[in-house]
């Protein structure tokens, strides 16, 4: 039996083709307290004490410690932005069982430190770039599957920054408890690992190539978040096999609920359809998922569905529910070239559920009091990124 080789995975990007969930920064943490000048035996934490201390002048309890694509990012706060952070930048995309110290050994490459803390009334912490004039030794153990032990000890006095410890670094934004994944913690990443994993046990044949289209939607508290991951793959022969999987949250965590036939997108086969909340945030999914619809129906006729990777379905609707122009992207790869597919939707919401009407033109949209066609701004290029 083959084994699945998964992509490497990386903390989740500030855009995600297709994700509805909107991120709220809180506040950061104004807390002051004393600054070691250097790293004396008081700064030394106990072996298996958890990595704490302070962060330009800020009290820092370590939440997460994420290693990915050579950087070590060590951060305080559960938003998509962290209220304070270090980053430790150290080249290296396999440290297990290494240590890494500045200064540096002859003709070691010295790390570098990217300082981040929320500024009052800011949502995107402020960075403070460190080269220089430092003091860090970072050991890391044996790299395990879901990632590896991490001790450090930081000094940074330009900064008011000293962090001493251990904890455990994961592979991209996760949760491990006890040894295993959190699978009821809401990431790409965590989506990611649960698809690799049900590829390999549903389809050993296979080889995943790379993921693309990654999206989770979050609907409110009283309605479960959904999800999805497509892999492109190759089989023994070395042909080509797109595998496309939706994911549902409920109280015993992420699952697996429907593999999509290649020429489907998950966009147009909703889990959830039935939800609560505001009339147009209801009437949003009805309309979306009609969109959806329409939207792999022209990706079929015109016969692209086969480079397809990652698409993008979004409505907007006027005051009244009663009216939607809605917006589907593809990112369509043909080698090593790609290109942005899209197509616009005017949609009337009848006595029996929406209905396509016609086709508008890039950035036309109905108008949010009296649902006539106007100019609105053209779509981002962003838009089609897989």
């Amino acid at each position: 039996m083959s084994q699945l080789k998964l992509p490497a995975i990386g903390v989740t990007s500030v855009f995600l083709l297709g994700c509805s969930g909107e991120v709220e920064s809180g506040k950061s943490s104004t807390a002051q307290a004393p600054f070691p000048s250097e790293l004396s035996a008081s700064a030394d934490q106990k072996h298996g004490d958890p990595i704490t201390g302070i962060v330009r002048g800020a009290e820092f309890n370590l939440d997460q410690a994420i290693l990915s694509g050579g950087t070590l990012e060590l951060r305080q706060g559960e938003e998509f932005f962290p209220d304070l952070a270090v980053e430790v930048v150290i080249f290296d995309d396999t440290p297990g069982g290494k240590t890494f110290t500045m200064p540096p050994p002859v003709q070691g490459i010295s790390p570098q430190l990217r300082l981040k803390q929320k500024l009052e009334d800011q949502n995107v912490p402020d960075t403070e770039m460190v080269l220089q004039d430092y003091q860090l030794k970072l050991t890391f153990g044996q790299s395990q599957e879901l990632g590896l032990p991490v001790s450090i000890h930081l000094v940074v006095d330009q900064f008011e920054t000293s962090l001493a410890g251990e904890g455990f670094a994961t592979y991209g934004d996760i949760k491990v408890v006890d040894g295993a994944l959190d699978t009821h913690y809401e990431s790409l990443d965590t989506l990611k690992i649960l698809a690799g994993r049900h590829v390999s046990a549903a389809h050993p044949n296979l080889q995943v190539v790379k993921d693309f289209g990654a999206t989770i939607n979050v609907h409110g508290e009283s309605t479960p978040s959904t999800g999805f991951v497509g892999f492109e793959a190759r089989d023994s022969n070395g042909e080509i096999a797109i595998l496309k999987l939706q994911f549902r949250k409920d109280s015993s965590g992420w699952t697996m609920i429907n593999q999509l036939r290649s020429n489907q997108i998950h966009q147009a086969h909703q889990t959830i359809t039935d939800m609560e909340g505001g009339l147009r945030t209801v009437e949003g999914v009805k309309a979306r998922l009609v969109a959806g619809k329409a939207f792999e129906t022209a990706l079929n006729a015109e016969d692209l569905m086969s480079q397809v990777r990652g698409t993008s379905v979004d409505c907007y609707l006027t005051e009244s529910a009663d009216k939607a122009s809605c917006g589907g992207a593809a990112n369509l790869v043909d080698g090593d070239s790609s290109e942005c597919y899209r197509r616009f939707y005017l949609l009337e919401n009848t006595p029996s559920g929406w209905q396509f009407q016609s086709e508008l033109e890039p950035g036309q949209k109905v108008d949010y009091k009296s649902g006539e066609i106007v100019e609105g701004r053209m779509p981002s290029k962003y838009s089609c990124l897989a």
